[in-house]
């Protein structure tokens, strides 16, 4: 099996939470932090994923990943990974993403997707935790104005729960950012590529992510 190699650029290291990271998209930036220095803790409850995608990481990085079974809803659970681990940044992927089921459970989504990340963001502030990456989707596009989807394309009008659910956590967390001054954001230049600058938060948006048409 092929191990990951780790980059020689020379940045700031930091403790990266990766909700969601037993996911696809999660499990490969999971390999991508590692190979850039960074220690990285996921935490996952394995709705949509298994433990075996993490295993099969450790694999190819040559070491085990710290990893924390637990739902970004439990308040409990990851105020306990903050205090236990001195996290710097996290990057969220956790989350119900199947438009169709959406439909048929609306309630299922908001609660679980916005309700997540309300919790993630609210422990973050007592932590002092000031960087987010947060990954939206082409859903919040609706009928797209532009095509192909470029990061200036304007948002539209939703036709799912799920779409709903991304473009109210955009608009949720760019609120969140105007409360206070911000004094600077933790992630060093290189990572600070599409990103909304905050006051209190850094908002990181998954751009690549966003740019796809399969929400």
């Amino acid at each position: 099996m092929p191990q990951a190699t780790k980059s020689n650029t020379k940045h700031h290291n930091m403790n990266i939470l990766l909700t969601g990271g037993a996911g696809y998209i999660g499990s490969h930036t999971l390999i991508e932090l590692d190979k850039a220095g960074h220690s990285v803790v996921v935490v996952d409850n394995f709705y949509n994923s298994q433990p075996e995608a993490i295993r099969r990481v450790e694999k190819i990085i040559g070491h085990e990943v710290t990893l924390i079974e637990a739902d970004i809803r439990d308040r409990e659970a990851m105020d306990k990974v903050f205090t236990e681990h001195k996290i710097d940044a996290v990057i969220n992927f956790a989350g119900l993403k199947a438009v169709g089921e959406s439909v048929a459970k609306p309630l299922t989504y908001y609660e679980t997707n916005m309700n997540g990340v309300f919790v993630l963001v609210d422990v973050m502030q007592k932590h002092g935790c000031k960087n987010i990456i947060f990954s939206s989707s082409a859903t919040v596009y609706g009928d797209p104005a532009i095509i192909p989807i470029t990061e200036e394309c304007p948002k539209g009008i939703c036709t799912n729960p799920y779409g709903w659910t991304k473009s109210m956590l955009e608009q949720v967390l760019s609120d969140k950012q105007k409360i206070k001054k911000n004094t600077g954001p933790v992630l060093p230049e290189k990572y600070r590529g599409n990103h909304v600058e905050v006051r209190d938060l850094s908002v990181y948006e998954d751009a690549m992510e966003r740019s796809t048409a399969n929400g």
